[in-house]
């Protein structure tokens, strides 16, 4: 199975959960980057009840992990891979920005798993069937538009996207709020923001069909969700290329997603993580 959650490759997925895209305007709100940059950064996080898909019996809702991300910004081109967030991959275009507003075109976001061995067929045992339950499919590959609204130390964002993959899973939408206070060398921020999932991309991640239904996985119809979230961050320039970030979130998990037999119940969460970031 291949993971391709939040910012990387390299075992940040117990990042995710339902974290919607707060850390993906964090730097924004802080103040840090311009129009044309490439940063890079390696940090450690810790989490509680973040993990929304149980594995096992004994998975648990605790994680610790080590990841990578990355932002970079060219004459209005942009690859973005935003540590312990829920968006992904993300490639696209700055269309237009004045003084207050930025439109951008999502031209790209990847995001979940993907698995070749995840088709439940007749017949197989029941231990067979929640093997492949837990294994299954969970890439989304969409595209959309991203509009952001900046006023003084303040920004808005929202965020619509589609899935146009084989699977279809649907469509996906975030609103976001965030401030920042400058207190000496320390740029503190906070987050506020809505994520929605449709009907489609919650059952394409989290139903249970007749023919896989086990005991343990009993049939689970999914609707649309709509999640909560909560940041608070801090940013410490260490040198003219160095910096430190830091950040705790909290968020919530719908009703829709966390009464699901493929999830551990759990109806909030949250992560702390810290970073160390070089800005070229």
């Amino acid at each position: 199975m291949i993971k391709i959650y939040s910012a990387v490759f390299a075992g940040i997925a117990m990042f995710a959960g339902t974290v919607c895209f707060a850390s993906d305007i964090a730097r924004e709100v802080s103040g840090d980057g311009g129009d044309n940059f490439f940063e890079v950064s390696i940090g450690l996080g810790a989490g509680q009840n973040n993990r929304v898909k149980k594995e096992d019996e004994h998975n648990d809702s605790y994680g610790v992990g080590i990841g990578l991300g990355w932002e970079y910004r060219w004459k209005g081109f942009f690859s973005e891979a935003i540590q312990d967030s829920y968006s992904g991959l993300n490639l696209g275009y700055e269309l237009w920005q004045n003084d207050n507003w930025r439109l951008d075109l999502i031209g790209m976001n990847l995001h979940g798993s993907v698995s070749n061995d995840d088709e439940i067929l007749p017949g197989m045992t029941e231990e067979e069937r929640n093997d492949r339950l837990v294994r299954r499919d969970t890439i989304t590959l969409n595209g959309g538009v991203r509009a952001t609204y900046y006023w003084k130390d303040n920004i808005i964002q929202f965020r619509l996207e589609s899935d146009y993959s084989q699977n279809y899973a649907g469509a996906q939408s975030s609103l976001l709020v965030g401030r920042a206070w400058q207190i000496r060398n320390w740029n503190i921020h906070g987050l506020t923001g809505l994520q929605w999932n449709s009907r489609k991309r919650n059952e394409y991640l989290w139903n249970v069909s007749p023919l896989e239904a086990t005991e343990k996985f009993p049939e689970y119809q999914a609707s649309s969700s709509l999640n909560y979230s909560f940041e608070v961050g801090a940013t410490y320039p260490i040198s003219e290329h160095w910096l430190s970030r830091s950040k705790i979130v909290a968020f919530t998990i719908d009703d829709s997603v966390s009464e699901s037999p493929l999830t551990n119940n759990d109806n909030v969460g949250g992560v702390i993580s810290t970073s160390i970031v070089y800005v070229f």
